[in-house]
């Protein structure tokens, strides 16, 4: 990472500090007084200080050897960009690093108690700061997303997407269920979660299904035990005999959301009959729109009494026209 010289104004000269392209080089610089020339009845302020200057503007020779730093090392870290702070070169000098790149650490506010931390992460001082600049500034995060080979952009649309995303471990874990940080999302408000046995079996059957289910619909059928395969059999009907014996539950099921389901699918016209006639409204409603439905039960429903489900009937193409026309007179 190229750095330059700050080059601010300070008491003692221009600032010798070096700074990356873009990133502040750490003391505060004053913005230029007003002119007193221009307006006289402003007076010239006092020089400004820079917010790390010892009393008497940079360190003297004699701070530098009282940290135990020669005449030659410290040109080395004053040149970094520690002039002002003869300590803190003596902290860094202590850890190993060199003047160029304990100033890098420096940039970012990583200090030495917590760079090695990252430094073991086998990341540079700018690597290091893109993970803090994405919101990452702990260390054993950021290694459990390196081991995921994610990248910062990466981590942070995961936390983007849901506040316990932040945690590599959770989102890892519906990474490897094969979704995006959105999908994840949206199946965790539903309710679902990786650690559920059967969790890639509903999101499987979603992406079967489509818009025909949502991830809300689909944990409520969890709510009321139907197995991710029951759901498969309800969403498509039996495909094969075995399944013959699960659909006929599911037909009867004592919830109405699963007997409405069931009549969305239904093609035999046993079973649609049978739906047709159930208590709930809703369910009468699917069997009522379903192009399966026999034409006797549509004209049923085409003069009777309900309006809604009227409406339902004369709606769908296999309804007798005598009937559509009927329906169409009572609701006028």
């Amino acid at each position: 990472m190229s750095s330059a010289r700050c080059g601010q104004p300070t008491p003692t000269g221009p600032c010798r500090r070096k700074a990356a392209a873009g990133v502040p080089c750490g003391a505060n610089h004053p913005t230029a007084p007003p002119d007193a020339h221009t307006n006289p009845a402003v007076a010239p302020p006092a020089p400004p200080t820079d917010p790390l200057d010892p009393p008497n503007g940079i360190a003297d020779p004699a701070d530098w050897e009282a940290h135990g730093i020669d005449p030659d090392e410290a040109s080395e870290w004053r040149d970094a960009g520690f002039e002002y702070v003869p300590d803190d070169a003596r902290a860094w000098a202590d850890t190993g690093e060199t003047p160029d790149r304990a100033w890098q650490w420096h940039l970012y506010d990583i200090g030495t108690a917590e760079y090695s931390e990252w430094d073991a992460l086998s990341l540079s001082p700018a690597e290091a700061g893109v993970w803090i600049q994405a919101g990452f500034d702990e260390p054993a995060d950021v290694s459990g997303w390196i081991d995921r080979d994610a990248n910062p952009d990466t981590a942070a649309e995961w936390a983007a997407a849901d506040k316990e995303f932040s945690d590599p471990d959770t989102a890892g874990a519906w990474m490897d269920l094969g979704v995006g940080a959105e999908e994840a999302s949206r199946w965790s408000w539903a309710g679902f979660n990786p650690e559920l046995a059967d969790t890639h079996q509903w999101i499987t059957l979603h992406e079967r299904t489509g818009p025909r289910s949502d991830e809300d619909a689909l944990y409520e059928l969890y709510g009321l035990d139907v197995s991710a395969d029951e759901a498969a059999v309800l969403y498509h009907g039996p495909a094969r005999p075995a399944e013959n014996d699960t659909w006929a539950a599911l037909v009867r099921h004592h919830h109405p959301l699963v007997r409405t389901l069931a009549a969305q699918t239904a093609t035999d016209t046993n079973d649609l009959e049978l739906l047709a006639a159930d208590p709930d409204p809703d369910v009468q409603d699917a069997a009522a729109r379903n192009p399966n439905c026999p034409p006797a039960v549509l004209e049923a429903f085409a003069t009777g009494p309900d309006p809604a489900l009227r409406d339902a009937a004369a709606a769908n193409p296999n309804c007798p026209p005598p009937a559509r026309a009927h329906a169409g007179l009572l609701n006028d």
